[in-house]
């Protein structure tokens, strides 16, 4: 007696059986995709914030030269400030362990071409600038947020501030391993500028 054939020619047993078998493939396939695309966007991150990061120097360099005459401020004050008002001539927030969206780099933004596009954030599509892109915790939730750090670096008897961008992951930690907490951790973000300590922070 011959086996019982569905309509399109197949047995159950052989359908569930190339059902299994596509079943598994997507198994395989759907997260290694997953992974490809976030990775994807992660590199998307890395760019942008190199591009920012020119920026930030721009803003810091620009601060420095409209202060006051005899303003002691360098950029790295004006990197950590906050900056005093009546010293400087004009109110200036810390970029410092906060994020680009915060308003404190509304002036990083305005240093921008007003012909360019703002670079967004590739996980939500929205300017790395806009407040979406900002969060009272460290590390965020949301993934792709830039976040401005600082550390101290000892080169030849000499002490320098160094400054770099890390950011946020999927999982509510930061990418890759990177902490403002140690500078190993700082040091693998993204590298934005060097610059000699500070008199202010020297205890001069």
């Amino acid at each position: 007696m011959k086996k019982r054939r569905l309509a399109e020619g197949f047995t159950l047993i052989e359908l569930l059986l190339v059902l299994a078998i596509v079943g598994t493939l997507l198994a395989v396939i759907l997260p290694r995709g997953v992974r490809v695309r976030e990775e994807a966007r992660y590199s998307l991150v890395r760019q942008d914030a190199s591009e920012i990061a020119s920026y930030v120097v721009q803003w810091g360099q620009q601060q420095t030269e409209a202060q006051l005459q005899d303003s002691p401020y360098t950029v790295v004050d004006y990197f950590m400030g906050p900056v005093d008002p009546k010293v400087a001539g004009f109110s200036s927030p810390p970029l410092v362990n906060t994020y680009t969206g915060n308003p404190a780099f509304d002036g990083v933004e305005a240093t921008m071409p007003s012909t360019d596009q703002p670079p967004a954030n590739p996980f939500n599509e929205v300017s790395y600038f806009n407040l979406v892109n900002n969060d009272e915790k460290a590390p965020s939730k949301k993934p792709g947020l830039l976040y401005f750090v600082s550390g101290v670096q000892v080169t030849l008897n000499q002490k320098q501030r160094v400054f770099y961008f890390i950011f946020t992951g999927m999982d509510g930690e930061w990418h890759g391993q990177m902490t403002p907490e140690t500078p190993d951790g700082i040091r693998r973000g993204i590298f934005v500028t060097r610059q000699p300590e500070s008199a202010k922070e020297d205890g001069a």
